[in-house]
């Protein structure tokens, strides 16, 4: 028997979580930056190989434009009552076409 009791302070607003995704989002491409330089090797999440496709048929750009004209919009979607996986999903390819676009 293990004496170790579980306090349950809420969850974090979604704003942080938004937040800490994006953090994620541009950590994952800094490193993804770094090991190419070093080795040529590439990190392989399901994230970096979409943005790969996207790319290799010239559809970054335009998912990065598409992004800057719709955040807001985007943003306030995951924010809200309903918010779909779907979405978070595109936010978070979204950013990754941003970061590699600027």
């Amino acid at each position: 028997n293990i004496d170790n009791p579980l306090i349950h302070m809420g969850l974090e607003p979604a704003s942080v979580f938004l937040e800490k995704t994006y953090s994620s989002v541009l950590n994952l491409h800094r490193i993804e930056r770094i090991l190419q330089n070093k080795s040529g090797q590439k990190i392989y999440s399901k994230l970096t190989r979409s943005e790969f496709f996207l790319r290799k048929f010239r559809l970054s750009g335009i998912v990065a434009i598409f992004f800057r004209l719709f955040r807001r919009l985007i943003e306030r979607h995951l924010l809200g009552e309903r918010p779909s996986l779907r979405v978070f999903d595109l936010y978070r390819l979204c950013l990754l076409c941003t970061f590699r676009d600027g």
